[in-house]
């Protein structure tokens, strides 16, 4: 009964047929940011507080957030990332004295950076053309089903309403929810 071994079946043509694709979304402002925090990180001692590495896990974590962006932020939103940002700036001015020199001016350059791309009018564009593109290329082959996977809750949410946006009509999931939705033709990461 080919119905018993259907999904079977199904995971062993999609394991056969399987590959990756990367599409190149760069972004020179959000790149600057993760070359000065990791040039921080490996010039900072093992010594170096929490405290340092807490102003490098917030950075961190708004550079996550503004990869996740796949349209430029409306005057709102920029608002509210430059204030964050502007808070980071300052935390991170509050430990430099404390660092090597060289981690105290990568931690500079990244909130530098990090403020440089907020302020970008294309910040956000890269990542929406490229995933635009991925959507309208499976569209045209008719390769059925697609989803895009988020890294988070808060990017899915983002995702899902860009996607409305957009017109596009395929579920977002987290990574832990691919294995449970089904098969996928295409999975768009």
């Amino acid at each position: 009964n080919r119905r018993l071994f259907n999904a079977v079946f199904r995971a062993a043509r999609n394991e056969a047929t399987f590959r990756t694709d990367v599409i190149c979304c760069k972004n020179p402002h959000l790149e600057e940011v993760v070359r000065a925090l990791e040039a921080c990180q490996i010039s900072m001692g093992e010594s170096e507080g929490d405290e340092t590495q807490m102003v490098l896990g917030q950075i961190y974590g708004l550079l996550m957030q503004c990869t996740g962006i796949l349209a430029p932020p409306s005057a709102t939103e920029q608002a509210r990332l430059l204030e964050r940002a502007e808070e980071l700036s300052v935390s991170a001015g509050n430990r430099v004295m404390w660092l090597p020199e060289t981690a105290a001016n990568g931690l500079k350059d990244a909130c530098a950076a990090l403020t440089h791309a907020i302020e970008d009018r294309e910040l956000g564009m890269a990542k929406g053309n490229a995933l635009r593109s991925l959507l309208n290329g499976a569209h045209r082959q008719a390769v059925r089903p697609v989803a895009v996977v988020a890294r988070s809750i808060p990017n899915s949410l983002s995702v899902t309403r860009w996607l409305e946006n957009e017109g596009f009509e395929c579920p977002v999931l987290l990574p832990s929810q691919v294995a449970e939705d089904g098969f996928f033709e295409q999975l768009i990461c």
